[in-house]
């Protein structure tokens, strides 16, 4: 992963361009079954990631960007419920900074989030956060739309709320993809859900091409071929005897007979 800045500040006393870069990398680990003995733990993953950001190759009147070094760990604890923690550590500054945080994700569509600043900070506190994400369009020209929002004390400064609104363009890979192949597949499963199966099959191959080990999609993509499968045979076989007659003899009604006045008398 590779990340490029460019700065340009202008003012009575500052007046500069620069030129920054941020270099990271992540790592999955997929755990087996029963993982030091916790239950359902197959097929979840532990995340590793290193970033290294502003790295400058410039500065503006001798002022460098404030390069800092982050490492981070984070797991899925639950169905939709993820935990996560990381280390900082700016190297103008000789405190560490260390956070953990939450998220539970509804439906791949809503995403809430807490946190706690535990060291580093002039002021330890809470943070929270709210991450929405909705795809739009089809085939090869699906998006991600994304808003975030995010609230954290910031002693000093008061109280701080930051908007973050991203577009993710197809063949831009990224760590949300694994996000929009999930909502992509409960799209598939809404359409299978109406009879559209070719619609469904067709939503879950995206899936696929943002997540190739996305054993749900494979699945359903089987199950929904063979209903298409039953469907034409069944078409087939309707087309074959819609204008098939079968001669019936026909039975005549066994007649029943009156009794007399008489005999009605006699009984």
């Amino acid at each position: 992963m590779l990340g490029l800045i460019l700065i340009r500040q202008q003012g009575d006393e500052r007046e500069g361009t620069d030129v920054a870069t941020d270099i990271g990398m992540i790592y999955s680990y997929k755990l087996p079954k029963d993982f030091f003995g916790l239950p359902n733990t197959y097929g979840k993953a532990v995340k590793l990631g290193l970033t290294v950001q502003n790295i400058g190759f410039s500065d503006i009147r001798g002022y460098s960007l404030p390069m800092n070094i982050k490492f981070g760990i984070g797991t899925e604890i639950f169905q939709d419920f993820s935990f996560e923690m990381d280390l900082e550590k700016y190297f103008d500054y000789e405190d560490p900074r260390f956070n953990i945080g939450m998220e539970y994700n509804i439906r791949n569509y809503v995403n809430l989030r807490a946190g706690y600043r535990l060291a580093g900070y002039e002021v330890d506190s809470f943070t929270l956060g709210l991450g929405v994400q909705y795809p739009f369009g089809t085939g090869d020209t699906v998006k991600l739309i994304n808003v975030d929002v995010g609230y954290a004390p910031q002693g000093a400064l008061e109280n701080t709320t930051a908007l973050t609104f991203g577009v993710k363009f197809p063949g831009a890979k990224s760590g949300r993809d694994w996000k929009l192949a999930n909502i992509l597949y409960y799209k598939g499963i809404f359409h299978y859900t109406r009879g559209d199966l070719k619609k469904a099959i067709e939503l879950w191959k995206e899936v696929l091409k943002l997540n190739s080990d996305h054993a749900q999609a494979k699945q359903k993509i089987k199950d929904a071929r063979y209903l298409l499968e039953l469907e034409e045979m069944g078409k087939k076989v309707k087309e074959k005897f819609k204008n098939f007659e079968v001669d019936l003899p026909k039975v005549e009604e066994p007649k029943i007979e009156e009794k007399s006045e008489t005999e009605k008398k006699a009984e």
